[in-house]
Order: C-alpha cells, then structure tokens, then sequence
C-alpha cells in the first residue's frame, strides 16, 4: 500500500495530480519528493502523474528549490493566500 495525500483524477483525459502535505517544523526534502515520485508509479497504470504538488509549513530545502522540473509545484500556506 501507498499513502498518497493528495489525489486528483479525471477518467476524461486520464491524467492525475498528486500531492504530500508537510505540516511540520522542518523543511520538505529531496527524500519527501524521491516518495511520492515512487508513490506516484502505484498510479501510473491507469492514469499519467501530471503535477506533483507539495504543500509545507516550513518550506523546502534548497535541493527542492532548485529542481528544475516542470511538473512539481511547490506551495506553502503563505503562498495560498496569494
């Protein structure tokens, strides 16, 4: 079994967004975004992974800041008021 916070699906096109929340006191890591990459795979069978969203309290570590993928979206609680 996986655990996967956040799913979103549509049967129409097959694609899927996912998503890990992080409320805690420390930043969200390269090894949090390698799980839900791994996670995600669970998926990928029957729909495309087309986000992954990350959502933090505390934000990112700067590995995570300097990924350079299209795909990832980084958020964080002030950045949902925005």
């Amino acid at each position: 079994s996986a655990d996967i916070d956040v799913v979103a699906i549509s049967d129409i096109d097959k694609n899927a967004v996912i998503g890990e929340c992080k409320f805690k006191n420390e930043k969200i890591d390269k090894s949090a975004y390698e799980t839900l990459i791994r996670r995600g795979k669970f998926i990928t069978a029957k729909y495309k992974v087309s986000k992954y969203i990350f959502f933090s309290l505390s934000g990112y570590t700067d590995w995570m800041k300097n990924l350079n993928d299209k795909d990832v979206l980084l958020l964080t609680l002030d950045s949902l008021y925005e």
